[in-house]
């Protein structure tokens, strides 16, 4: 009790010497693509780092789920986001966001099902339930692409199971409560062993750009270029590079408007989506 009251009382001077100097707040939006519990974790170290770094004080954000996500970053409420590339081309194209870097993996969905199940291709999904992370997660879209290419369509060869997130979608199906799920690779990378032993890859669908990371045009140019140069600076420094190596990462690359224009067709999904959810 007296260790965490040290820190909480460390933490509050900390905030109180940034209210003097009169910094700003940072915020990073993390897209929901985990458990809050997990990305905060996960991004805590690019937090100090950036904290340091720029001598403001940051502060992580998510949301409980995508559609959320969306509809905040549309309104501009974070300063610095990670999303998806679909979602990255809506920041991009309507909120006031400017591309950085986008992480040098690539984004594939993975098709799943049990390592003794008895589905050995993607036509034997006909009939089944199928756990997915949400209907605007680019992973979803991608999976049923791949699904429609091999015949099949939801709702009449087989049936989703929304979960909040990809972790949730591999439990699903390590439960038994689907047959098979879809999730990132990467996500899947990133399971417990105690549940990815359990799985198995049935099918990988192309590959896409990856998360991207955006920073809001209404920060001035000199802290936008001062916390790309921070960015760069973690990748290369000893914190970076555990991160990168926890998180499966391969570190950053820019990005460009170009860069996102082939994720146009999935972003006008998206924006259809919520259209027809109003």
């Amino acid at each position: 009790m007296r260790r965490l009251s040290l820190v909480l009382f460390g933490l509050l001077l900390t905030i109180a010497s940034f209210a003097a100097a009169g910094q700003q707040t940072l915020s990073i939006g993390l897209f929901p693509n985990l458990s809050t519990r997990l990305l905060l974790e996960t991004y805590q170290p690019l937090r100090d780092f950036l904290e340091q770094r720029l001598a403001h004080p940051v502060t992580l954000y998510t949301a409980h789920d995508f559609n959320s996500f969306i509809d905040r970053t549309q309104k501009g409420e974070y300063d610095l986001i990670v999303t998806a590339p679909h979602f990255a081309r809506l920041a991009e194209a309507d909120a006031g966001y400017q591309p950085m870097f986008v992480y040098q993996n690539k984004l594939s969905a993975a098709i799943v099902v049990p390592k003794n199940s008895p589905i050995t291709g993607i036509s034997e999904l006909r009939g089944a339930k199928i756990a997915a992370p949400d209907r605007l997660a680019l992973v979803t879209m991608l999976g049923m692409k791949l699904l429609h290419d091999h015949g099949l369509e939801s709702n009449r060869d087989y049936t989703f199971q929304w979960t909040a997130t990809h972790g949730n979608a591999a439990l699903a199906v390590q439960r038994g409560e689907a047959q098979a799920g879809l999730l990132g690779i990467l996500p899947l990378k990133q399971l417990p062993e105690n549940i990815s032993r359990q799985l198995q890859i049935l099918s990988v669908t192309p590959a896409v750009p990856s998360q991207v990371l955006l920073v809001h045009r209404r920060l001035d140019s000199a802290l936008r270029q001062k916390i790309r140069d921070s960015l760069l600076a973690f990748e290369q420094s000893e914190v970076g590079q555990q991160f990168f190596k926890a998180t499966g990462l391969k570190g950053f690359q820019p990005v460009s408007t170009s860069d996102l224009k082939q994720l146009d067709p999935y972003a006008r999904e998206v924006k259809r989506m919520q259209e027809l959810a109003k």
